[in-house]
């Protein structure tokens, strides 16, 4: 996962929307403080915050989308790669659940999902 892009909100709080992306997928996400600079490689996951609707669903393909223009809402299609550590993977994207997931999920699920945002920390 590197750094693709930095958009600033507020260079004074250090808060900005950042683009992140393994070359095949893109992901916008919320950092504050944010310091990092494009083309940094990241070692941890993001940090998905307030899941919702989360559901099984091994018929489409893992996406990000956009779910609300002008927000950073997703509708996240991922793979669950370690279920006691909330881990999902969108093509080589590293993602956390903070929030937990349903019962009942095995490594190896395609969940699909909403949330609020998505944090580099």
């Amino acid at each position: 996962m590197k750094v693709k892009s930095i958009r600033w909100t507020s260079i004074a709080a250090q808060e900005a929307e950042v683009e992140i992306t393994d070359d095949d997928y893109i992901c916008t996400v919320f950092s504050q403080p944010c310091e990092v600079s494009v083309g940094d490689n990241l070692n941890e996951p993001l940090h998905i915050f307030d899941i919702k609707n989360v559901r099984i669903n091994e018929e489409l393909t893992p996406s990000i989308a956009s779910n609300c223009n002008d927000t950073l809402k997703r509708k996240i299609v991922g793979k669950v790669i370690d279920t006691e550590n909330q881990i999902i993977l969108v093509g080589k994207l590293r993602f956390i659940v903070d929030d937990y997931l349903p019962g009942g999920l095995q490594a190896g699920d395609y969940i699909e999902f909403d949330c609020e945002r998505i944090d580099l920390w």
